[in-house]
């Protein structure tokens, strides 16, 4: 954070504007104004945050799983922005080393979404929606290999 403290106060206001949204919105949704019951957008401060938010929505098992504290580690010993950390962390999440899946291929889909999100800097659907499927299969010689499917241009 900034210690300028014009930068400071602004976003302090745009954190204070943001708190006071959510909870307009976690009102409204209160008294049945949309199909949804409660905000379902977690609020992120950073990357690693936003990253492990948005897997997360669709595997609910990184929510609180020290994703997020791993992606910071692995920045500042490559840099923000980093392929390097994207890989990195996908391939930990995908071994298994920050959460347990029942099924290799459930921890490779979400090792290569986490990576996916990284590097798309957890803006766009590209993790969740763009990659379609993955695949555990067989070559010729009995290897396994993942096959990996996208969707979109």
């Amino acid at each position: 954070m900034t210690t300028d403290p014009v930068m400071k106060n602004y976003f302090e206001s745009i954190e204070k504007e943001t708190k006071r949204a959510y909870e307009t919105a976690g009102l409204a949704r209160s008294k049945g104004f949309d199909p949804e019951p409660e905000v379902n957008i977690p609020i992120a401060r950073d990357l690693a945050a936003r990253v492990e938010g948005l897997v997360g929505t669709i595997a609910p098992e990184l929510i609180g799983s020290g994703l997020a504290d791993k992606i910071r580690i692995l920045e500042k010993q490559y840099g923000k922005n980093d392929e390097r950390v994207a890989l990195l962390a996908g391939r930990d999440i995908a071994l298994g080393n920050l959460v347990k899946f029942d099924q290799k291929i459930k921890a490779m889909e979400t090792g290569l979404r986490v990576a996916i999100a990284y590097l798309t800097l957890g803006v766009v659907t590209a993790p969740l929606e763009g990659l379609s499927e993955v695949r555990l299969k067989k070559n010729d010689n009995g290897a396994e290999y993942f096959a990996i499917y996208f969707a979109g241009p």
